[in-house]
């Protein structure tokens, strides 16, 4: 089945439109040879967090994963970001988070090729999010399940060591992994202050 994906809030991208220009400006990223081009922006996808706690107690996406907003691929010739637009849970207002030219930033397109490239050759419906765990660095498309038994996740790279960079697991291993990761991250982190 064709890969699911849901069109972002218009306050969304209503935060995009208003902080582009002003990152694409200042932006050292983009040469001088693509500055005067129109910058297109292609693949939004909904963003969740979770905390390593989380993931270290076997707590699944599906049910510990916070939603903060959406992720856009920003392309200029040759050039591609990735702008992450926030959503205050509070008081419902987007605004312009994150400009990123990094490792994940070059990855993405790769991943959702792959993300794209498993949906269709499933009978399920997939809905494409983003899931990070920041404080042990992971990073993966989340493929979503339209009833919920059988998500996905197709880690970004290069990042952790514990997960292939590419390959779709299953929410099982992959949350096992992800919980001996965040486990060893939780244990050095208490030794650390342990110590001072």
């Amino acid at each position: 089945m064709p890969l699911l994906q849901r069109e972002p809030p218009s306050a969304s991208r209503s935060a995009l439109a208003d902080g582009l220009p002003a990152v694409v400006r200042i932006s050292r990223h983009f040469t001088l040879a693509v500055i005067e081009t129109q910058p297109s922006v292609s693949e939004p996808h909904p963003a969740f967090a979770m905390t390593a706690t989380a993931v270290s107690k076997g707590v699944t996406p599906a049910i510990g994963a916070l939603p903060i907003g959406w992720r856009y691929l920003v392309a200029r010739g040759d050039e591609l970001a990735v702008v992450t637009i926030r959503e205050d849970l509070e008081s419902g207002q987007h605004y312009f988070a994150e400009y990123n030219v990094g490792r994940f930033s070059a990855a993405t397109p790769n991943v959702i090729r792959n993300a794209k490239r498993f949906a269709a050759s499933e009978e399920a419906d997939y809905e494409m999010r983003f899931l990070s765990v920041p404080a042990i660095h992971i990073a993966t498309i989340w493929l979503k399940h339209a009833e919920g038994v059988a998500d996905r996740f197709i880690p970004f790279g290069p990042g952790n060591d514990s997960l292939a960079s590419g390959r779709v697991y299953g929410v099982r291993e992959f949350m096992d992994i992800l919980a001996l990761v965040a486990m060893a991250s939780i244990e050095m982190q208490l030794r650390a202050s342990d110590e001072r």
